[in-house]
């Protein structure tokens, strides 16, 4: 062992000593943790982010996060976290307490299977007093919004962080305001897939929908989708939607002038132009020449695959008579997939899969393609793969706009993978697995994710290097220095050095191959690594840094010579625009918050996300149900219904009419799940009819199928009953393909049982699968 090698552990042990003994001190140590590195309550400090200082740097209007996390070595209560006053820079200038959002970074339970789960720092919520468990570790997000108008120069305060039952203590805030004010991504078009129809009804509002294109508009996006059908009740009309759950288009385009979200070279895709032809798509046109809209691009047949050729063929047959009878009415296509061979031709706009490589990037470019790429496979809890994708590799791979799948597409599962109801609460973040979105809507505020905030700064990134190629441009036009033209150059090598194209899509690829091998839920979503193994999380704001530095040194010289180069030209109007304040609703009443529970029994029309069908009624077995399904709002245990199934006797006598045997009478609830350790089904039943046929449920498996009678011929519950199904030793057949699958619950009779004055009047509520505690089984980060 050399002698630097003795020193460096020397120091690390020091170090170690030193946070041993403020632990000992106070029950707990501060450690700076960069906001790319993932997180959770497992995490331990490495020795030099002890105590260290949150140190960023931004430009003028710009955002920039930071943050840091309490490692508790016993039970603290009631952690506040604050700064102790304004950042105080150069000269007296002063950057307000107010112009930093404290967040709590906030656990998810990421549902592996019904049993196991891992917890991962997803969303940001506000920052309240916080209690931390013994040997766990809690994250606080914070996010600088520099001034416009603030000097360069170093600004300070301090974090202090005061727990309840515990000393305080302090760390420094250092921000860098640098001489530069940006403009928006110059020519790019970011966007989220945003649908108004996910949303809960309560939020389906132009003031909430103007306050998520505010929201956008600061996270960096440049335009966004339009998801509009012109015309209902027989009637077309931009000011009218054929969807009672969506802003008519007129209405969108309206809000996103008025919030500046979409810049002025932006162009938002309209989805929904397929179902059209010339007479609507010319109206289009006209209403936007009129209006003012910017321009939008017909999205046509979502994903194109060997399925949807021959639709993608008609449409684009309506497409080239419109352009031959309307020469004067042009428009630009484009869709999602648009990369993919066979249709590449047909599409002016490429939105290709984020796993484009080198050759069909080239190949779009020779084409004349402009390019486009979006990602909907990415949890909103990996940082670093936001931050590359939007920023350095979209730059690096000569592409002109990015999106994800989605700001918000309600698709928010429970522990047996199916969707759960939107409670408007923070509960949901943590109880729930959120795979897709990168925000959560709350009556009363818009929550961000990690994803979200990655986002911004990949598009950050892309501000400033697209601002160093314009000056470098400028800069030698000019003739400036060759030397400091070089250097510039030198920044910007570096960065696009560092990106190897392919390597996000691989990733990508290998993830969800792994997933198909193993079995496992969420791997391409919640598993990739890195997308550059060698980049650091610090070597993106280096490179960053380096770009600014060049940045400032050619727009210097270009002072020096009279030349002014305006960095922000273009501004829209609406930039500057406010959101409005949100109102909190009423607390909402029911059973989601239950571990245990698997159907509420109150919405006839939820859907099976992974089957794409309704849970009550699903189509396999729609033909063989007879009766009538509805919701009782009146009979329940608890919540907010039940489901009501009635047949009566001249049901079953018209359906033997018609079939020969009439087997059973079903009523099926679709789970389609691997069965795990689950100890029993319960449920309540309440049946009150005299005279009906004994009633049975059964596990619909592949090949065994337990079943059990839960009502005896005419036998009556006297009000509600619940069910104590003991599964623990049932056997459930096994399939070779998938395993262990349930794939019904049924709810049945006999069909030869039942007789001429027989009748079925049965209510379901409450079914729950009782399980063991789940299993937490996430990995220790450092």
């Amino acid at each position: 062992m050399n002698g630097r090698t003795c020193r460096v552990l020397l120091v690390v042990l020091l170090v170690a000593c030193a946070s041993i003994a403020a632990a000992q001190d106070t029950g707990y140590v501060v450690f700076a943790k960069h906001y790319l590195e993932r997180g959770n309550h497992l995490t331990v400090p490495r020795p030099a982010q002890i105590s260290a200082p949150l140190s960023v740097f931004a430009s003028r209007g710009e955002y920039e996060p930071a943050s840091f996390a309490v490692r508790a070595e016993r039970d603290l209560e009631a952690v506040r976290v604050e700064l102790t006053g304004d950042l105080l820079g150069p000269d007296g200038a002063v950057i307000p307490a107010d112009a930093v959002k404290i967040r709590v970074v906030e656990l998810m339970n990421r549902w592996l299977d019904s049993g196991t789960f891992e917890r991962v720092e997803c969303f940001l919520i506000r920052n309240r007093p916080r209690d931390v468990a013994a040997d766990t570790t809690q994250r606080w997000w914070l996010t600088v919004r520099v001034p416009d108008d603030a000097p360069a120069g170093r600004y300070e305060t301090r974090v202090r962080i005061a727990p309840a039952n515990a000393e305080a203590t302090e760390i420094p805030l250092r921000v860098e305001v640098l001489p530069l004010a940006l403009g928006r991504a110059r020519g790019m078009n970011y966007f989220m897939y945003f649908h108004l129809s996910y949303f809960p009804e309560e939020l389906r509002t132009p003031e909430y929908v103007r306050n998520c294109y505010i929201d956008m508009r600061e996270h960096g996006m440049t335009t966004c989708t339009v998801y509009a059908w012109p015309g209902d009740a027989g009637k077309v009309g931009v000011d009218r939607d054929r969807f009672p759950t969506n802003l008519p288009m007129a209405a969108q385009m309206d809000l996103l002038r008025e919030t500046g979200l979409v810049a002025n070279w932006g162009a938002a895709p309209w989805i929904g132009a397929e179902c059209y032809g010339s007479a609507i798509w010319r109206m289009v046109l006209d209403e936007g020449r009129q209006g003012g809209w910017p321009e939008m691009l017909w999205y046509l047949v979502d994903e194109p695959n060997e399925a949807r050729l021959p639709t993608v063929e008609a449409v684009m047959g309506r497409v080239a008579e419109h352009r031959a009878q309307c020469p004067d009415a042009v428009f630009r296509t484009t869709t999602a997939g648009a990369a993919w061979e066979p249709v590449s031709h047909l599409y002016d706009v490429w939105i290709a899969g984020c796993y484009i490589d080198e050759a069909t990037i080239a190949r779009g470019h020779e084409m004349g393609r402009e390019i486009w790429t979006y990602d909907c496979g990415l949890a909103p809890v990996d940082a670093i793969t936001d931050r590359h994708y939007f920023g350095i590799w979209t730059w690096a791979a000569g592409l002109r706009g990015a999106s994800h799948w989605a700001y918000w597409d309600g698709q928010v599962v429970n522990r047996w993978n199916l969707k759960a109801a939107w409670r408007d609460s923070e509960d949901d973040l943590r109880d729930y697995t959120t795979t897709l979105s990168y925000i959560y809507p709350k009556s009363d505020e818009i929550i961000p994710s990690i994803g979200w905030e990655a986002v911004r700064e990949g598009i950050d990134d892309a501000r400033y290097l697209l601002a160093l190629e314009e000056a470098l441009e400028r800069g030698s036009e000019v003739g400036l220095p060759q030397k400091l033209l070089d250097g510039a150059q030198a920044a910007l090598d570096e960065v696009r050095a560092s990106v190897h194209v392919n390597s996000l899509g691989e990733e990508r690829t290998r993830c969800k191959q792994l997933g198909e091998q193993t079995g496992r839920s969420g791997v391409r979503d919640f598993e990739r690594r890195p997308p550059e193994p060698d980049l650091r999380a610090d070597d993106y704001d280096r490179m960053r840094y380096a770009a600014a530095q060049q940045l400032m040194h050619v727009l210097d010289a270009l002072r020096e010579r009279g030349i002014e180069l305006d960095l922000r030209a273009g501004r829209q109007p609406g930039e500057s625009a406010q959101p409005t304040p949100m109102q909190a609703l009423p607390p909402r009443e029911g059973l989601e918050g239950d571990p245990y529970l698997l159907e509420a029994c109150e919405d006839l029309d939820k859907v099976n996300v992974t089957f794409a069908q309704k849970h009550w009624d699903p189509t396999g077995s729609r033909e063989l149900r007879i009766g009538t399904l509805e919701i009782s709002t009146d009979e329940k245990v608890q919540g907010e219904g039940s489901v009501h199934w009635t047949v009566a006797a001249e049901d079953v006598a018209a359906r033997r009419a018609e079939v020969e045997d009439l087997g059973v009478l079903p009523l099926d609830y679709l789970y389609g799940r691997l069965w795990g350790p689950i100890d029993e089904v319960r449920f309540h039943i309440k049946c009150e009819s005299p005279r009906h046929p004994p009633l049975y449920a059964l596990l619909s498996a592949s090949g065994a199928s337990p079943s059990m009678t839960i009502l005896d011929r005419d036998e009556a519950t006297d009000g509600w009953r619940e069910i104590v199904w003991d599964v623990r030793d049932a056997e459930i057949g096994v399939s070779e393909r998938w395993g262990k699958i349930v794939w019904l619950f049924r709810f049945y009779a006999q069909g030869a049982a039942f007789e001429a004055d027989d009748g079925i009047d049965l209510y379901l509520d409450n079914i729950r699968l009782i399980t063991a505690p789940a299993q937490d089984v996430s990995p220790q980060f450092d």
